[in-house]
């Protein structure tokens, strides 16, 4: 496969984006909202978010398109626009990259839409497959460099959607699957259970985000890392968040996850970001400790160092 971000992989850790969501909330937008919508109706809100995460150092942002499936779109009336949708965002992800002049990748990013519909033979079964095959085609037909799969809970669903990305296009496949605290995802599978499908399958980067916080994404990596012959992600939140006055609320510091950048790099993660309640102030902290790291150790570490932006 010839691809500049596989090429870039080889070359040392690389940074990924924080939270959109968490961005076009504090410009205003009610969370009941459907944030994919915005490609659509709000383009400059999506791409400041895009430029803000690329100043902060980002070389990895993802598209805003999380629930951008015709399935979740129908919560909103929005089916009939899914091409739409996830063409404009891919275009807002790499205009706002272009316009900078940045060394980044575009992911197209797709979320779950629910185990229970691999639960039996019926209907649902192919209709979701449609519903991940159009978004994905739409995305690859937006120029994104590789499709980043993001808070999934289910091995069966993660296998369902990677075998439809194969069929549709050779782009590079990093998974990511949220775990709980006892380091499972919600239908059971250990992080050894989900790398050893997920090198079958040919995924280029395994992962966890999100779920129980960045204690339990640095453990699940490290064991991912043990067992694991491709690069391994982690894109942890901030914790569980607090609600006061209509908004919530996140605790971890840019410092505390620039401590925790520098832990998930000495167990092993390739690439590193954020999740739900990261902001690009979380992200620029990130970056400047993988800056450190390169100026510490240039003769015995292979880290890259970002361009400054």
């Amino acid at each position: 496969m010839n691809s500049p971000f596989l090429d870039r992989l080889e070359r040392g850790p690389i940074l990924a984006d924080g939270a959109i969501g968490t961005l076009l909330y504090a410009q205003g937008v009610s969370p009941k909202a459907c944030f994919e919508e915005l490609n659509i109706a709000q383009a400059e809100a999506v791409a400041e978010v895009h430029r803000r995460y690329l100043q902060a150092g980002a070389e990895i942002i993802g598209t805003n398109t999380f629930a951008a499936n015709r399935i979740r779109l129908a919560e909103h009336g929005l089916q009939a626009q899914v091409r739409e949708i996830n063409l404009q965002a891919a275009r807002i992800a790499r205009d706002a990259r272009d316009l900078m002049g940045a060394p980044a990748f575009v992911a197209g990013v797709l979320g779950p839409i629910g185990i229970a519909i691999f639960e039996d033979a019926g209907s649902r079964v192919p209709v979701t497959r449609e519903a991940y095959q159009e978004q994905i085609e739409a995305l690859v037909d937006g120029g994104v460099d590789l499709i980043a799969l993001e808070t999934f809970d289910s091995l069966a669903e993660v296998e369902e959607v990677v075998l439809n990305i194969k069929s549709a296009c050779d782009l590079p496949i990093m998974v990511q699957l949220a775990f709980n605290a006892e380091g499972r995802t919600a239908s059971g599978e250990t992080p050894e259970d989900v790398v050893r499908l997920l090198e079958s399958l040919g995924v280029n980067v395994v992962g966890a985000n999100c779920g129980a916080g960045p204690q339990t994404v640095q453990d699940v990596v490290q064991r991912m890392v043990a067992v694991a012959k491709v690069k391994v992600s982690a894109q942890p939140n901030v914790g569980q968040p607090s609600r006061a006055q209509g908004r919530y609320l996140y605790d971890s510091t840019p410092a505390q996850f620039a401590a925790l950048a520098r832990r998930l790099l000495e167990v092993g993660a390739w690439v590193i970001g954020g999740c739900c309640g990261t902001t690009p102030e979380h992200i620029a902290a990130m970056r400047a400790v993988l800056l450190a790291l390169a100026r510490a150790e240039p003769a015995s570490h292979s880290l890259v160092v970002p361009v400054a932006m």
